[in-house]
């Protein structure tokens, strides 16, 4: 391009008008197509910048709104924290890292989930004059007397000599919190008029549950502390108001009207007795053997089967997720004797629900051969994500299994982002 534009000028005079007009009709599509390429470069980097900065708002609009959420959560439970250390049944579920002395949970007829239930009563040796009965309290939450197990929560909190060490808040002060948020602080909004529940204590609250537990641990001692011997179970198991039992046959329900009989203002049991032979307690189907107790997995007559269908607007590790679940449930529930028959119902149910056979069968085969005892994986930092077809592809490189994902660093971000093979309008 240098020498024609050196060209035109030194043979202009020689060239006649047309030979010009070529000449220079050349240099102006040799610059034409020199300044397309230039414009089509910037424009694939802004592209590519475009996306990035789209994929980065995003993370950056679901941190602030995780954030934003993350400070209502902790407004909400900053008090209860305090309670939790010392009062609540489920101390795993808030990493508990230190030994602490938990006030309830305590009892050998504590039940931590199904599957610490199913261990138990596999070891039961049950007599053929025994009857298996289930226990549950009607509306238990909505029914707690609240003052009465404020005093209960109290008496706990002065008996713990550990509770200094845990948290600066005295019995009282702990006692009076929650007395607020269970009475004075227990109201709600609808259609601007504000209502407060007078009684009970409120479904959704984080110390509802906490409540629920405490209130229960002393219905129950105060029920085997007076007993009459003769009705005594010789099986008692407890999930927060759900009671598993063996009683002697006859007596299912004299022990019914006793437990009634405890509060009987508030608290109101209901009674099931074992049918041909099974029970079904939490998602357990406890199935009587001569002299031994087995289980497996529990469904209710109305259980329809319907599942995340593989077709929906979900992530793989979803759908994944649901095969694993149902499957460990399968693992940790059943006797052997009626595992396979479990797995099959598992795979026939997916199937109808769209799910790939060499999918299900992956999976299971991973899940049924898992080792017990799995090493702690490390825990990068997390960020909430809502799936969007074709950014979950974007994250894959990043550890990304569920809405949780582990990030990298801005520099691993960028690199990734930019890689040409990528492909954003694709989906796994």
């Amino acid at each position: 391009m240098r020498t024609l534009k050196g060209f035109l000028p030194s043979h202009e005079e020689d060239a006649t008008e047309e030979e010009l007009l070529q000449l220079q009709g050349e240099r102006v599509n040799i610059e034409g197509d020199h300044e397309n390429e230039h414009l089509k470069s910037e424009a694939k980097a802004e592209k590519e910048m475009k996306r990035l900065r789209e994929l980065l708002s995003i993370a950056d609009d679901a941190a602030r709104v995780t954030e934003q959420h993350n400070l209502k959560l902790e407004r909400a439970w900053r008090f209860t924290a305090a309670l939790e250390d010392i009062s609540s049944p489920y101390e795993e579920l808030y990493n508990q890292k230190s030994p602490s002395q938990i006030l309830t949970a305590l009892r050998t007829s504590y039940v931590k989930n199904s599957e610490d239930f199913c261990k138990e009563v596999r070891q039961f040796n049950i007599s053929p004059t025994e009857i298996m009965v289930s226990y549950d309290v009607k509306d238990l939450f909505t029914s707690i007397p609240i003052t009465y197990t404020l005093g209960v929560l109290d008496d706990l909190l002065v008996a713990d000599t550990n509770l200094r060490h845990r948290t600066n808040l005295n019995p009282f002060h702990i006692r009076t919190l929650v007395s607020f948020c269970m009475k004075e602080g227990n109201y709600f909004r609808f259609q601007d008029s504000f209502f407060l529940q007078n009684s009970g204590a409120p479904m959704g609250s984080p110390l509802s549950p906490v409540l629920a537990e405490i209130f229960m641990e002393h219905l129950e001692d105060k029920a085997f502390n007076n007993m009459n011997a003769a009705c005594v179970p010789r099986l008692f198991k407890r999930y927060v108001d759900d009671i598993f039992a063996v009683v002697e046959t006859g007596k299912e329900e004299l022990f019914l009207e006793y437990l009634n009989s405890l509060f009987p203002n508030c608290i109101s049991f209901t009674i099931e007795k074992e049918t041909r032979n099974r029970l079904p307690f939490l998602d357990a189907l406890v199935i009587r053997s001569p002299g031994k107790l087995k289980t497996t997995v529990y469904r209710k007559p109305t259980h329809s089967d319907r599942y995340l269908h593989f077709a929906s607007h979900r992530s793989r590790p979803v759908m994944t997720g649901i095969i694993r679940g149902m499957v460990d449930r399968a693992v940790s529930i059943c006797d052997a004797e009626y595992l396979e028959a479990e797995l099959t119902h598992i795979k026939r149910a997916l199937y109808n629900n769209g799910y790939p056979a060499s999918l299900v069968s992956s999976v299971i085969r991973r899940r049924v051969n898992m080792p017990k005892v799995t090493r702690p994986r490390e825990q990068g930092p997390l960020v909430v994500l809502p799936y969007y077809v074709g950014l979950a592809v974007e994250f894959l490189r990043f550890d990304v299994h569920t809405l949780y994902v582990s990030i990298g660093t801005y520099a691993e971000i960028k690199t990734n982002m930019m890689d040409p093979s990528s492909n954003l309008s694709s989906s796994y």
